[in-house]
C-alpha cells in the first residue's frame, strides 16, 4: 500500500475566505527543493549539528552527527534579520519527514506534522492553518485537520477541527 502525502500550501493568506490553495504531494515538494542550485560557501557547526548555507539563493541543510539530514529549506535576511522563507521540510533521524512548513514573507503559514509507530508506518498526520486576518477577529480561523491511522497504515479517523476567535473550536 502506498500512502501520498499532500501538503497544502497558501500563496495569500491574508485576504479572508479567497485564499488560493496549491496542493503538491510532498514527492513534488522535494523536487521543488531538489531543484534549487545548492552551493554552500558557509558551514557552521555545533556539537549536535552542521549546517550548509548558500548565502546567494538563502537555501540551507542542516545535518545530524551521523551527516543525516536533519531539515532544509530557505533564509531571507531582512532588515530585521534572518527569517525562514518558503517550505520547509524537517527530518527525523532515521530519515522519516516529520513536519513540513510553510513560511510568506510574514512568518509561518502552515504546518503539516507527521508521527511514526516504531514500524516506519504512519501513526499520525496533523495539518494546520489559518485563513483570516489574525487581527481581526470576525475573520480570523484556526483549522486543524487530522487522520489518525493503525498499527499496519490504515486510515482509522480523519477529524476537521475550525477554531473561530468569536464561536471557539468546532
Amino acid at each position: 500500500m502506498t500512502i501520498t502525502f499532500m501538503a497544502f500550501i497558501f500563496i495569500n493568506c491574508n485576504s479572508s475566505s479567497t485564499s488560493k490553495k496549491e496542493v503538491l504531494s510532498l514527492d513534488s515538494l522535494k523536487i521543488l527543493i531538489d531543484k534549487h542550485k545548492f552551493y554552500p560557501n558557509k558551514t557552521t557547526y555545533s556539537d549536535e549539528a552542521k549546517t550548509e548555507w548558500d548565502t546567494i539563493s538563502g537555501y540551507t541543510k542542516t545535518y545530524y552527527k551521523q551527516n543525516r539530514i536533519m531539515c532544509e529549506g530557505k533564509i531571507s535576511i531582512r532588515p530585521q534579520g534572518k527569517f525562514r522563507d518558503s517550505v520547509w521540510i524537517y527530518y527525523s533521524e532515521t530519515g522519516l519527514i516529520m513536519k513540513v512548513e510553510t513560511y510568506n514573507k510574514d512568518g509561518k503559514v502552515n504546518s503539516r506534522n507527521f508521527t511514526y509507530y516504531n514500524n516506519n508506518k504512519l501513526m499520525s498526520d496533523t495539518y494546520q492553518y489559518f485563513e483570516g486576518d489574525y487581527k481581526n477577529k470576525s475573520t480570523f480561523r484556526f483549522h486543524q485537520l487530522e487522520r489518525l491511522y493503525d498499527y499496519n497504515g490504515n486510515l482509522v479517523s480523519e477529524e476537521d477541527k475550525v477554531q473561530n476567535t468569536t464561536e471557539g473550536i468546532k
